[in-house]
């Protein structure tokens, strides 16, 4: 009896998909064409799949080498909605792309991460299938963003921080950053650091300039015979109070109501200008 060896399919990949590092750019990447972007040799059969899973670099490295990917997910950023500022992974979350096929698995990445690719030849009486795995890597893209400068006046809510509260002129139709930036805490009169935040996009490397937000002293008022100062350990001189002070005041009570909740220590000092009105 005659036994014919049937060759094993070899599986190679053209040059855009030898490309496996990628910078995230909105877009997915393109569908890979047969006999260009991936190559059979022999080329016999039609029976083929392509399998798209997504996962951590240590995860695809693994699948890649032990050809088990039961621990990957497989790709569905088609099935992605906006995260809504609820802190949910992102995505280029307002640009809807429903061309080709939405079933997860069956269509390219598009967004920042680590991919595997699964191409599975079925077996022909000719030839035996094959099996090839190629790792693709989308790096986030970079992004500038600087938060802006902000004030209030000592004792006020901060402002809300909204989108104005920062700048970006890097990011590609459709995409958003979620989350909000914050500042340094304290509420002294002084200058704190406004910061990053949460704010956030995973398709992108966030680059933040920190802005600048100023507690201004609050002004004191007075009439022709008295100006309260309110003075941080006898040194300088600290608004705040933003009341009205006229002589008839009771200053005991005043100074009670006013700092009975701060836990700095402040001495109160008072000064009769009637005395140098001349």
């Amino acid at each position: 009896m005659l036994i014919v060896k049937r060759p094993t399919v070899e599986i190679t990949f053209g040059e855009d998909y030898r490309s496996n590092i990628r910078t995230y750019d909105a877009n997915p990447m393109k569908e890979p064409e047969f006999k260009r972007d991936i190559i059979f040799t022999p080329d016999d059969t039609e029976d083929r799949t392509l399998t798209w899973y997504q996962g951590t670099k240590e995860e695809v490295e693994l699948a890649a080498q032990t050809g088990n990917t039961s621990g990957l997910q497989l790709v569905d950023w088609k099935d992605t909605v906006s995260s809504g500022g609820t802190g949910g992974t992102v995505s280029p979350s307002n640009v809807e792309d429903t061309e080709g096929s939405t079933e997860a698995g069956t269509y390219p990445p598009r967004n920042a991460g680590f991919y595997l690719l699964k191409v599975e030849l079925k077996p022909t009486p000719t030839s035996m299938g094959a099996i090839e795995y190629q790792i693709f890597t989308i790096n986030p893209r970079p992004a500038n963003v600087k938060g802006s400068s902000r004030s209030k006046a000592y004792g006020e809510e901060d402002p809300n921080w909204g989108d104005s509260s920062w700048y970006i002129d890097d990011l590609l139709p459709g995409d958003e950053l979620i989350g909000q930036i914050d500042r340094e805490r304290g509420e002294n009169a002084g200058t704190y650091l406004v910061t990053r935040g949460s704010l956030r996009n995973e398709n992108y490397t966030i680059n933040f300039t920190p802005g600048k937000f100023v507690i201004e002293p609050r002004q004191l008022e007075w009439n022709n015979e008295y100006l309260f100062m309110v003075t941080q350990d006898g040194f300088s001189v600290v608004g705040g109070l933003g009341l009205k002070y006229t002589a008839e005041e009771n200053d005991d009570e005043l100074i009670e109501e006013l700092w009975e909740n701060d836990d700095v220590s402040l001495s109160i000092a008072r000064l009769n200008l009637a005395a140098d009105s001349n």
